[in-house]
């Protein structure tokens, strides 16, 4: 396996189950819809990132957890999982659609801060999947783009990371089912982010 410096996370669907979380939701608010339209509905947010219903729906998120009620949590192992990269001498850092305000408030809330250098967040450069974010981390890191892997869930993160010869992992634990992944050529697909550690 090649030797990789830089290790890019996204963050919803790659380290925390959002999409069960909402796909949960959206079944108990209306128990007919079905997996797709759930989904579907989930790529309808990302394009409208910028839009009110991006506001609202974080707005709903942090009552949620104001009033205490559980909310979408990390996946099993992901703490154990950073730590193990952390100590091999990898360069964590997160390039997510989240708000900065939602990024800093899931890493403090997970116990998670410290073991990301850096993150990029969708209102500090162009939105995915133009690569700005990853330009961004490579440079303030002195890394070339072969020394880098992208992490993620979705067209989006593969797209970007492509986009500018970044190889990348796809995990089929969020928005985008595996067929959609595979066109973007990632080095593998995985479906538990557990995985990750004995692919390096």
């Amino acid at each position: 396996m090649k030797k990789y410096s830089l290790l890019v996370f996204d963050w919803d669907g790659t380290l925390m189950d959002s999409h069960g979380y909402m796909m949960k939701k959206v079944k108990n608010f209306d128990s007919g819809l079905t997996s797709a339209a759930i989904t579907a509905g989930v790529d309808l947010l990302q394009k409208m990132r910028h839009q009110n219903i991006k506001k609202n729906y974080e707005h709903y998120y942090f009552n949620q957890l104001a009033k205490n009620e559980t909310g979408p949590g990390l996946f099993s192992g992901v703490a154990a999982l950073l730590q193990t990269l952390k100590d091999r001498g990898y360069t964590l850092v997160v390039a997510t659609s989240m708000s900065r305000k939602s990024l800093d408030m899931m890493m403090q809330r997970f116990q998670v801060t410290d073991f990301f250098s850096a993150s990029r967040c969708s209102e500090e450069t162009a939105p995915k999947p133009d690569p700005a974010m990853l330009i961004s981390l490579l440079k303030e890191f002195s890394f070339s783009s072969d020394q880098a892997l992208m992490i993620g869930d979705t067209e989006s993160d593969m797209l970007m990371a492509q986009s500018i010869g970044m190889d990348r992992v796809a995990m089929t634990t969020g928005v985008h089912d595996i067929e959609r992944l595979q066109k973007y050529q990632p080095i593998d697909c995985l479906d538990d982010i557990q995985k990750l550690a004995m692919l390096l």
